[in-house]
C-alpha cells in the first residue's frame, strides 16, 4: 500500500523509501504540526483508509481516537522545533483495526532543510520495551510489555494484586489501590501462591520473571496517555534506583 499521492520535496527519496518499507510507523509534519507525510504502517496503526489523504491535516482532524489529544501532541512538536532536540514520549492508546490498547514509544526529531533551517519534525513510533534496572546492570535484553492476561490461571483481580505486589506494594497499600480490604488482599496473595503451586518461601518475583508474568500490565493501570521522557528518566543512581519520570497526562486522564 502506498498512500503518498504527493510526495514531499523536502524529504529525501532515500528516507521515503526506507519509511515505506518499514514495519514501524514513521511520518513528518510541518511547523504548524500539519502532516506532510505518513507511511503505510502509520495508516495501519490508526486504522486509516488506504485512500485517505493525510497531507495538510493536523492530528485533531484525523478520524482516529488520538484526535482528542491534538493539543498535547502539538506541544511536543513545538518543543522539538524550539530546542532542536529529540523528544521521546510514551503513547498508550487504542490502536489498530481492533482498537487494542497498546503502548508505543514515540521519538520526534527536528526536520531541517538544506540550509539547516527547521521546517518541522519527523516522528517514529515503536513498541515499548521493559528497560528495567537489570537491563543496565545485567545487560538482559529488554522485553515487550503485555496488556492481555498471560493465561486464565488467576482471576482478573488476582492479576491486579500480583501486578502491585511485584512493584513492592504491601498488603495494606494493595488494598487501598484496589479499594478492597487488607484481609482480601492477603487472601488473594495466598490464592496466587496456591494456584501457582508455590511454597511461601519461594520469591514470587523470580517466579514471575521466569514465566514473563512480570510483563503483564492490567488494563486499569494502562491509562490512555502520553508521557514525556527526559534524560533523567534513564539515569541510574548510585543506590541502584532509577529516577521517577515526570509525567504529562493528556486531557481526560485521571490525576491518580
Amino acid at each position: 500500500m502506498s498512500n503518498r499521492k504527493n510526495r514531499p520535496n523536502n524529504i529525501t527519496p532515500q528516507l521515503i523509501y526506507m519509511w515505506e518499507k518499514s514495519d514501524d510507523p514513521w511520518g513528518a509534519k510541518d511547523c504548524q504540526s500539519k502532516f506532510i507525510y505518513a507511511n503505510p504502517a502509520f495508516y495501519q496503526l490508526l486504522n486509516l483508509p488506504e485512500d485517505f489523504d493525510i497531507v495538510g491535516l493536523s492530528v485533531g482532524e484525523l478520524p482516529s481516537t488520538i484526535a482528542e489529544y491534538d493539543e498535547e501532541f502539538n506541544r511536543q512538536d513545538q518543543e522539538v522545533m524550539q530546542t532542536m532536540q529529540t523528544v521521546t514520549s510514551f503513547k498508550t492508546h487504542q490502536f489498530g483495526k481492533n482498537k487494542v490498547k497498546q503502548t508505543y514509544l514515540c521519538d520526534k526529531y527536528p526536520l531541517c532543510d538544506e540550509d539547516g533551517n527547521c521546517i518541522g519534525i519527523t516522528f517514529h513510533l515503536h513498541k515499548t520495551q521493559d528497560f528495567s534496572v537489570s537491563y543496565y546492570y545485567e545487560r538482559t535484553l529488554p522485553r515487550t510489555l503485555e496488556f492481555t492476561p498471560p493465561n486464565d490461571t488467576l482471576t482478573q483481580i488476582e492479576w491486579e494484586v500480583l501486578f502491585l505486589a511485584l512493584r513492592s506494594l504491601d498488603e495494606e497499600s494493595i488494598s487501598e489501590e484496589l479499594m478492597i480490604s487488607t484481609e482480601d488482599a492477603i487472601n488473594h496473595i495466598q490464592s496466587i501462591y496456591r494456584k501457582f503451586n508455590l511454597p511461601l518461601h519461594i520469591e514470587l518475583e523470580d517466579f514471575c520473571k521466569e514465566n514473563n508474568f512480570d510483563l503483564y500490565v492490567p488494563e486499569r493501570f494502562a491509562d490512555i496517555k502520553s508521557r514525556l521522557l527526559y534524560p533523567m528518566d534513564f539515569k541510574i543512581h548510585r543506590d541502584g534506583k532509577g529516577a521517577n519520570p515526570r509525567e504529562h497526562r493528556e486531557p481526560g486522564d485521571r490525576g491518580e
